[in-house]
């Protein structure tokens, strides 16, 4: 009894897998107007019941070359080791 309740479920379950998989790529991959609607919703649905935030103020950072370098982190190219003389 045990065994066909588990049949039943994971028959279900699965049945369920691939229906959204089968849908997913289905509206990926067209291009009806409820796929494009449904794309850019998965985007915005975080934002959607988030209060609006207005910023007071505006900070502006400049940064010159030296001050760029001298933390050597890897994922910023150094302005310095790029400039070729012309």
């Amino acid at each position: 009894m045990l065994k066909d309740m588990l049949k039943q479920i994971w028959r279900g379950a699965a049945i369920g897998a691939l229906l959204a998989i089968t849908s997913g790529i289905v509206l990926l991959k067209s291009d009806f107007q409820i796929s494009t609607k449904l794309i850019h919703l998965s985007y915005d649905f975080l934002f959607l019941h988030r209060p609006i935030i207005k910023p007071d103020e505006v900070v502006m950072v400049y940064m010159d070359d030296d001050s760029h370098c001298e933390p050597q982190q890897p994922f910023f190219v150094c302005v310095k080791a790029n400039k070729r003389p012309l």
